[in-house]
């Protein structure tokens, strides 16, 4: 089988090195130089996993693909949906993505048929002073699901590929609703480990920042509630197991901020305060955390987007 993994990101790489064992990948870069870099020296695996992985990394990929992972941040989804248009020809197409709205976009451009949508708790990081090292940080779960029952041969094919690849994976028959309990869990960890500098694992320890961290995800519970979204399990204890299982891990929008790149927070919280709105559901916390990274973006817009990795 041969896939391509779009965004040289931390989780971009791991995916990547992961799916290596199983299949014959290509990860797709945005830069010419660090494509050329990556794929001459290839990147080093390190903490839970050992290891060197070499793969081929190009900007034009080139020749027919079964399946197509898309791991870029959600300010780059309109972009790389454009870009599949013009290569991905038939291939199974997986969006594997923070924030709400990269399915949609994506459906549009690849066809109701090819796409299915996932969501990753496995964290991982590069390093801050090695760009050729990911810190596979914490084992976690890949849940797979489609917004179209034509798409159950795509979701197959994704499955079987991730299951022989190693990767903990399980399919459901709702995806819109774990699509929101990823949402709750990244709009609790990544504003307030960002802004504060810190690992997943500090957050639950710090009680003043814990309490913030459980209004955001009420608040997001409420909006879910109206918009007829059903969350079984409490997503207060759910963030903190995150928090455990990750606890060693820099969240991608620390890595972002490290970085000075520009933030998913739009499509995280953003997302949610806008629900709200349009509900009329107070989402005080939310707004307040769009705010401030809506003036963080704003201050470190380049003046155009990129298909950058997935962090």
């Amino acid at each position: 089988m041969r896939v391509a993994v779009v965004g040289p990101g931390a989780v971009g790489r791991l995916f990547a090195a992961f799916l290596s064992e199983a299949a014959d990948v290509v990860l797709v870069d945005y830069k010419k130089e660090r494509a050329k870099a990556l794929s001459q020296n290839g990147y080093r695996l390190t903490g839970l996993a050992s290891r060197h992985v070499k793969i081929p990394v190009v900007v034009e990929p080139e020749g027919a693909f079964d399946a197509v992972v898309v791991c870029v941040k959600a300010y780059s989804t309109a972009v790389v949906a454009r870009k599949l248009k013009q290569w991905s020809g038939s291939a199974a197409v997986l969006t594997f993505q923070n924030g709400m709205g990269n399915a949609e976009t994506l459906q549009k451009a690849v066809g109701a048929e090819r796409l299915v949508v996932g969501t990753n708790s496995y964290g991982a990081n590069i390093a801050q002073d090695d760009p050729y090292l990911v810190h596979y940080a914490g084992r976690g779960e890949v849940v797979l699901g489609i917004l179209d029952e034509a798409a159950e041969d795509a979701l197959t094919l994704f499955l079987r590929l991730f299951e022989q690849a190693g990767i903990c994976v399980r399919k459901t028959g709702d995806i819109n609703a774990v699509l929101w309990e990823k949402l709750l869990v990244n709009a609790a960890i990544n504003p307030l480990c960002a802004l504060l500098g810190i690992r997943n694992g500090q957050l639950p320890r710090l009680p003043s920042l814990w309490r913030i961290a459980t209004g955001i995800v009420r608040e997001g519970e409420a909006v879910a509630a109206a918009a007829g979204v059903a969350i079984a399990q409490d997503m207060t204890e759910r963030v903190r197991k995150v928090c455990e299982k990750t606890a060693n891990n820099r969240c991608s929008t620390l890595q972002d901020i490290s970085a000075k790149r520009l933030t998913e927070i739009p499509y995280i919280n953003g997302y949610i305060a806008k629900k709200a709105r349009e509900l009329g559901v107070p989402a005080p916390l939310n707004g307040a955390i769009a705010a401030i990274f809506d003036a963080y973006n704003s201050l470190h817009s380049p003046g155009g987007t990129h298909t950058d990795g997935n962090s």
